[in-house]
């Protein structure tokens, strides 16, 4: 059994099913090693590269890493940006992984204040004002809110070592901003309604004027809207919705219940069953070819933009579900994708999938009235749920390394999770119908018998320490499966909230592939 990684389902019992509200995707440390090693392998690969410069003179004339000191690899600016964006949201993530190291020393290596100083004087050149605007900006903005979050002595450095070009990134949208009379409403780069709810996350709490030009300019572009087109997506090379991130923006400035009446204006064609097949994803057939193969970043923005629309509309909303189904469908078909294999995906699609696995931008949702023309915006993150309690038990499966499920405990296995408020933990799970009796009594069991009851029931306990909300660690001090004793075992773990007559459910897994299997309820 140690072999399998297992999933347990759990969930409150209070009679009425739960309802879903985040994506069965998650990242656990393996997934996490091989999304860093995307990204190692191009930060400081400085071809192939595709630049977009201005040249002035023929001073002009140089080397990619010459031009952009920090950011030269990875095939072109924006990916290189949120290529580190990636390495520092592991590295937070994932703080003792052995990968850590090698992404903490990449940062180090390219994030020094004399590159940064070769940036700044780059992005201030004359002719230059609308380099990598929007796109790569606000990318730029959320790896130095990124590093300032992590709150480590290695992320102040970097993040110190940051501030001037976040300072001219800033001034340039700020000078930007106030010109812009009209939406980017494309599915590339240029687009506005991705880049400003990055811009957003990335200025709530840091720069309250930037933040009130940026939502002001959200209520002005967007607020009025109705009948989006998403029938005619997607375009042959988006990689972003038109119609999803809009709505994903939206939800970040309007509170749940104006959220919800302005969705129904602007997609009234959200269905309230449990499909996904309302928004069918996006294909790829040749993911050699770079623009075709944008379709694979589609889904994956798709999937952690539709899980953002759900986390902004009222707990009992009934498009819940199908938003819902439809970010599963398009995160399964997404994170398929993200191999490595071909470059043309290789140097960016990590970076998409641990946007979404991370869920970064989710939590970021406004979740109170604020007046469309307020001078400022603040964000509460929803309450969360807690961990701590105790759990009912409602599927157990296990996944093997070829992504075969098996339910070893029958379709409706017995069992509770514990998570005392002490610090304890307990947690058991068997198979229903129970194990039979032994022939020859309890304390003469044959071997047959044993290793059936052996096959039936799995435990164990000790005390755990919650790291984030969404990964605990569980510390074995004994149970079923000898290997686990004396050992960490990293979980991550995900809880929707009921509503009033709802109870709230919770996923946990210790494999990414394995969150497949979630579904989960609280008894206390």
């Amino acid at each position: 059994m140690k072999s399998i990684v297992t999933v347990a389902v759990l969930t409150l019992a209070l009679g009425t099913s739960a309802r879903s509200q985040e994506l069965s995707a998650k990242l656990d440390a393996p997934t996490a090693r091989r999304f860093a090693a995307l990204a190692l392998a191009c930060v400081q690969k400085e071809y192939p590269n595709k630049i977009a410069h201005v040249l002035n003179s023929s001073d002009d004339v140089k080397a990619p890493q010459a031009l952009t000191p920090a950011f030269y690899g990875c095939y072109d600016w924006h990916s290189s940006v949120h290529g580190h964006w990636l390495l520092a949201r592991l590295v937070r993530e994932f703080p003792n992984a052995p990968f850590a190291s090698d992404a903490s020393a990449a940062l180090k290596a390219n994030l020094t204040p004399a590159h940064i100083a070769g940036e700044v004087a780059y992005l201030n050149a004359p002719g230059r004002e609308s380099f990598e605007r929007p796109y790569g900006l606000a990318w730029l903005l959320q790896l130095s809110a990124e590093l300032r979050e992590t709150q480590t002595p290695d992320a102040a450095l970097l993040s110190s070592a940051m501030k001037p070009l976040e300072a001219a990134v800033v001034a340039q949208i700020k000078a930007w901003l106030p010109k812009l009379v009209y939406p980017i409403r494309e599915g590339e780069h240029a687009q506005t309604a991705f880049a400003f709810g990055l811009i957003l996350d990335y200025s709530r709490g840091t720069d309250p004027a930037l933040a009130a030009m940026v939502s002001a300019k959200i209520n002005e572009f967007y607020l009025k809207d109705r009948d989006c087109p998403i029938n005619y997506e997607p375009s042959g090379q988006d990689f972003l919705s038109p119609c999803i991130a809009e709505a994903d923006v939206m939800r970040r400035v309007l509170a749940p219940a104006e959220f919800a009446a302005w969705l129904t204006k602007f997609l009234p064609r959200i269905p309230t069953d449990n499909s996904g097949k309302w928004l069918p994803v996006g294909i790829v057939l040749d993911k050699m070819d770079g623009k075709l193969a944008h379709l694979d970043g589609l889904n994956l923005s798709r999937a952690w933009m539709l899980e953002g629309v759900a986390s902004g509309l009222p707990s009992g909303d009934r498009r819940i579900r199908a938003l819902m189904a439809a970010a599963d469908t398009h995160a399964a078909s997404g994170l398929a994708a993200v191999t490595g294999d071909h470059y043309a995906g290789g140097h960016w699609l990590g970076s998409f999938a641990t946007y979404l696995t991370t869920r970064r931008g989710i939590g970021r949702s406004a979740r109170s009235p604020v007046p469309a023309s307020s001078s400022h915006v603040g964000v509460t993150a929803a309450a969360r749920p807690s961990l701590i309690g105790i759990w009912r038990v409602l599927h157990f499966c296990n996944v093997d390394s070829a992504g075969v499920e098996t339910n070893p405990f029958g379709d409706a296995p017995n069992g509770v999770f514990v998570y005392a408020p002490t610090g304890q933990l307990s947690l058991h799970a068997m198979r229903t119908p129970p194990t039979p009796p032994f022939a020859a009594g309890d304390d003469a069991p044959t071997d047959a018998e044993r290793r059936v009851m052996l096959d039936g029931y799995f435990g164990y306990f000790g005390t755990y320490t919650i790291t984030s909300d969404s990964t605990v660690i569980h510390h074995v001090a004994g149970g079923t499966i000898p290997s686990y004793i004396g050992t960490e075992q990293h979980r991550h773990y995900r809880i929707r909230a009921g509503g009033l007559n709802a109870p709230d459910t919770l996923s946990i897994g210790g494999d990414y592939s394995a969150l497949r299997c979630r579904k989960l309820v609280r008894v206390g």
